[in-house]
């Protein structure tokens, strides 16, 4: 069963809810357009007052759509595997040290990496210098603040459609180099 808010796009307001059983959502009307929602999102029994929408679930739920979306940008730039962060910062650290002048027998991810691409160590050091930079002195820091923020003003949005689309609406493109 999937949850579904139908938007008008022009107002970006509630025209409808509803909850499909098929596995895909229903064909909005012209001018509109069909939001899944996990289920929590919309209430089954509620007072006027209240309304059909939980909107404290619908913030949560496109706070956890600010986060993926930022993660599936990272995955462009980055490896998503277990450990491999810790790698790339193990890596980035042996290349800041053999910069600095330290014993090249202490680098096991460079040397290894090296011989196993048939390189010479300092321009594996130059490659990840350079890729380190990129990443933690431009790209990153821009998601990861831009991330924060969009959360952060989700959360303060008025209780309604239009406000709360709109704080979770994060242009991830024009944020990169």
């Amino acid at each position: 069963m999937i949850s579904f808010l139908m938007i008008d796009l022009v107002a970006n307001t509630l025209i409808y809810t509803g909850r499909t059983s098929g596995r895909t959502l229903p064909r909005p009307p012209e001018g509109a357009y069909a939001l899944a929602v996990n289920d929590d999102v919309l209430r089954d029994n509620y007072t006027p007052e209240q309304g059909p929408i939980n909107y404290s679930a619908l913030k949560t739920q496109m706070c956890d759509k600010i986060d993926a979306e930022c993660a599936e940008i990272r995955k462009r730039f980055i490896t998503d595997i277990t450990g491999q962060d810790a790698t790339y910062q193990f890596k980035l650290l042996e290349a800041k040290r053999w910069q600095s002048g330290d014993d090249p027998a202490d680098y096991p991810y460079l040397g290894r990496e090296a011989v196993k691409r048939g390189m010479a160590l300092a321009d594996l050091v130059a490659e990840v210098l350079a890729t380190g930079a990129l990443w933690i002195g431009t790209i990153d820091p821009e998601l990861e603040s831009s991330r924060v923020a969009a959360k952060k003003t989700v959360l303060a949005a008025d209780a309604t459609i239009p406000a709360i689309l709109a704080a979770a609406a994060v242009d991830w493109e024009g944020l990169l180099p």
